[in-house]
This record gives structure tokens, sequence and C-alpha cells, in this order.
């Protein structure tokens, strides 16, 4: 009957408020014990106590690799942490495809950008979503041609121009003549003798992505 002068509230028997009601962010999921020791004006205390199960769930995606060209396969582990079991676990792979499993891998067949999320629910209905910082990126191969003659009437000098299509940067260019590596330019400039030869343009992307075209060419001088 007399008024109260203090409010304890404790957590797990640690003291974290003297307020009359208790405002408190809970960060470690887990059963906590919430005791509430409250003292009247003459010394007269009463203590309460309260258990409170905290769930909680982190989802959270491991992948091996981000980067393929033409066509890849990616292996993905769920690393979710949570309280209670996880129930479900459903994988977004970014191109319309959802499934549930724990851990997976998947087959990207189509170039693209692909942002997979990992959605995570408790069997106490707690709920989390992750998703990859960076997408999976699936290059296509580069279309590389060499433009030049392929008959030449005089042995002398002459160009070939490369032209790639391409989605990422060209990082390195390699002539080849005859099978052995002569310039690693955009383009080849090369003096030839009368006879046959085989030119060979390799292109490799800054992806790591390769095409290798050829371009057969007779010289000949004329008389």
């Amino acid at each position: 009957k007399d008024s109260i002068s203090s409010f304890n509230w404790l957590i797990d028997n640690v003291l974290v408020s003297t307020d009359t009601n208790l405002h408190y962010d809970f960060r470690v999921g887990s059963y906590h014990e919430l005791k509430l020791k409250a003292t009247s004006i003459y010394g007269c205390n009463s203590t309460g106590t309260k258990m409170i199960f905290l769930d909680s769930v982190k989802a959270n995606i491991s992948i091996n690799s981000l980067q393929f060209c033409g066509s890849g396969t990616v292996e993905l582990k769920n690393q979710t942490s949570s309280v209670t079991p996880i129930v479900l676990a459903t994988w977004d792979m970014g191109d319309g495809k959802t499934f549930n499993a724990v851990d997976t891998s998947y087959a990207y067949t189509i170039p693209g950008s692909y942002l997979i999320t990992l959605k995570a629910a408790t069997e106490k209905g707690c709920k989390d979503s992750s998703q990859t910082t960076q997408p999976v990126e699936v290059y296509p191969f580069p279309q590389a041609s060499i433009i030049g003659d392929t008959l030449q009437c005089l042995p002398g000098t002459l160009t070939y121009k490369s032209e790639v299509i391409t989605k990422d940067s060209i990082a390195q260019f390699y002539w080849k003549l005859n099978n052995a590596i002569t310039d690693s330019l955009k383009d080849f400039v090369r003096h030839f003798n009368t006879g046959n030869h085989t030119l060979e343009l390799i292109v490799n992307s800054k992806a790591g992505c390769k095409d290798t075209p050829r371009a057969a060419s007779g010289e000949r001088s004329c008389g």
C-alpha cells in the first residue's frame, strides 16, 4: 500500500534499468531470465521473475564463383545462423527460378547478370533474407574476326585488323603466324614472303573468355 521508491530490472542477473517500465533491445537470441525487484519507501521489496525466449535468424550465403564464360555452375552454401532450427530455405537465382534447399548448385546456361537471394525461416516463424553483394556474371564468348586480304599478288608488308564483339573489355591480343606467336597488338602488320601462311588471332577478355579465329593467306609473285 505504500509507494515504490525504486525499480531494478535485471536480465540474466545483470542490472539493465532502474526506470519504472523497461524498454530493452535484446541482441542475443536465447532463453533469458527477466527480473523486477521493487522496493517501497519503507524498505519492503518484492521480486517478480519471467522467462523470455527470443528466437533469431541471420541469413548468409557462401558462393564459390562469380564469373563464367558462356555458362557455369555455382556452388551455394547456406550459412544461415539461428537459435531454433531452419525449416525453410528458399533460393531465388535471379533468372526467374526459385527452389527450396539447404545447400545447392545451379547451372547458368544463358549469359547475363544474376543476383542470388536466400530467404530463411525458423520453426518459430522468424525470417531473414540475404543477397549476394555482387551478381553472378555469365559473359558471352567474344566474337573475333580477322579483317584483311587472304590473297596478295606481291610479297610485301600486309596489315590485318582485329574486329571483336564482346560484353567486357579485351585484355589480351595474340597473333600467331604459322603457329608461332609473333605479336600482341590489336592489329597485325608484317612483311610476308611468297608462299602460303596461316594467321591466327587469339583474344582474351578481362573475364578470361577467349576466341580464336584463323585466316589462311596465300601470297604469290606476279610475273
